[in-house]
Formats: structure tokens, sequence, C-alpha cells
């Protein structure tokens, strides 16, 4: 309660504007422990919260997590026959390693063939690896990558790399997953465009 020349008494405790650091000559009264006011109107009609600790502290809870996640995201890897590419087309073969089930989930991934500068030399290949059933050779994807003139020209005999990214939850952005390294010896050059 709040109001000039209050007295309260042993289930109240009383406090002047000046003790509170008002600039008034106020008197405060705040119920003591678990009493209430009473107030009009319908309802409960009581009105409670003072100086007891529960009304004036605010908790805090620490949380340490102990237990692992018990998701994980399905594994990809590729079969690689060879670490030599000689045509302007690369055959890879991706392979996931389990069953998608309730604590297996789906992976996205993107992959490319880069140089060591960061340029990309091929069609990139989007997949969702959500494949829940099957044998090993039933997980087995299969994409022809098409590499660029500029592969068999100015990158040819250099070490170029298959990416493997993964898309950054929540954002438009993808980080890497996985990288594979491959020699560039292609022995001619394709009388066609760029893909």
């Amino acid at each position: 309660m709040i109001g000039k020349n209050l007295e309260g008494d042993n289930t109240l405790k009383h406090f002047t504007g000046k003790q509170l650091g008002l600039e008034s000559d106020v008197d405060v009264l705040i119920p003591k422990s678990i009493n209430r006011l009473r107030t009009r109107g319908s309802g409960s009609r009581y009105t409670h919260g003072g100086a007891s600790l529960q009304e004036i502290i605010v908790p805090l809870i620490s949380i340490t997590k102990k237990r692992k996640d018990t998701t994980t995201k399905v594994d990809v890897d590729i079969i690689k026959t060879t670490d030599k590419i000689t045509t302007n087309i690369l055959a890879v073969s991706f392979i996931q390693s389990a069953l998608v089930k309730d604590n297996v989930m789906a992976r996205s991934l993107k992959a490319a063939l880069y140089a060591n500068d960061g340029t990309l030399l091929s069609d990139q290949f989007q997949y969702l690896f959500d494949i829940d059933e099957g044998s090993e050779r039933q997980r087995e994807v299969k994409h022809r990558f098409q590499l660029s003139s500029q592969a068999s020209g100015q990158y040819k005999n250099q070490q170029v790399k298959l990416i493997l990214e993964e898309p950054i939850e929540g954002s438009s952005k993808w980080k890497p997953y996985k990288e594979f390294s491959y020699t560039l010896n292609i022995s001619f050059t394709s009388d066609f465009d760029d893909f």
C-alpha cells in the first residue's frame, strides 16, 4: 500500500519515502511473509507479494546437459576407383552408409570439382540422402560430373578436389563435409561447349 500517514501492524513492513529513495513524504506498507491484503471487487479479493523471499528473489537455474544427442545424420561416402581424371566426365558413386531411421536422419549434400584456387571446374550435383530401405548396393547414388574446358586446359596435370558440402541450418550457406583429391590428366579436350 502507498499513501500518507499510514500505520502498519506486525503483519506489515513500514517504509518511508526517504528510506526507499523517493523524493516524497509517502509511506509504503508491504505484507510480511505469506500475509495478504484484502482488496475490493469480486473473486479472490486478495493481493499478496511483499518482502517474502519468494517475492523479491528471481531464481536462476543452471542446466548442465549430460546426455548426448541421440540422433545423427546419415554418413555419406564415395566409392573411389581411381585418383586420376583422364576424360571430361568423372563418374562418381555416392554411398549412404546406413538406412534412415528414427535416430538416423537424412543428409542433404551438394558436390562439385574445384581447383586449388577455388575455381569451379564441373557441374554441381545436389541430392538428399534419405534412403530408408534396401541393401547397401541400393543405397548407391551415381552421378557423372561434366568437366569444363578450363579443367583440361589451364588446370591440366594439377590436383583438384571433389568437395562435398552440407547446408548450415537456418541459413543459405553451405559448409564443407568431405573432400577427395584427384589429378587432372586429360589428354584431349571436348569439341563441345562447356556445360
